[in-house]
């Protein structure tokens, strides 16, 4: 049924459930897939007076993310090359490249929040809502 699968973590504990759930999914139902994370660069999220932070790199950032994300990609068992790094905002950074992609089916995890959090909304929300294709959240133990 789904050709094309993009799954999206976020490099924390919590993103080996994700890749597990998606290793699963692809065992029942081979499909080319993605697995990507977002960065979002710090030019855009600090302040003119944060900047002065030294020794702040994005390339360093960026390759950190990749080394880390190629890691948990392994570990699940899944094909490290097909990663990807995405400069954007979360949400809709995830929704563009699903898009791009012409992914069948998006795999985001998701937490049980409450409070603040739930007010202010999260990642796997924006994606059920924003997103062209199918999206499959899975829930994270925590």
């Amino acid at each position: 049924m789904y050709q094309k699968i993009m799954i999206a973590i976020d490099l924390s504990d919590s993103s080996a459930q994700v890749l597990a759930k998606a290793s699963q999914f692809l065992s029942e139902q081979p499909a080319n897939y993605q697995v990507v994370c977002c960065y979002e660069p710090m030019i855009t999220t600090m302040t003119d007076m944060s900047l002065s932070f030294s020794g702040f790199d994005d390339a360093n950032v960026l390759n950190a993310m990749r080394s880390r994300l190629q890691a948990l990609v392994t570990d699940a068992g899944l094909d490290a090359e097909k990663t990807q790094v995405i400069e954007n905002m979360v949400g809709p950074g995830l929704c563009q490249h699903a898009e791009s992609l012409k992914a069948d089916v998006i795999i985001v995890g998701r937490h049980g929040r409450s409070g603040l959090r739930l007010l202010l909304g999260s990642t796997a929300n924006y994606v059920l809502h924003h997103a062209h294709c199918d999206v499959l959240a899975v829930k994270i133990d925590e």
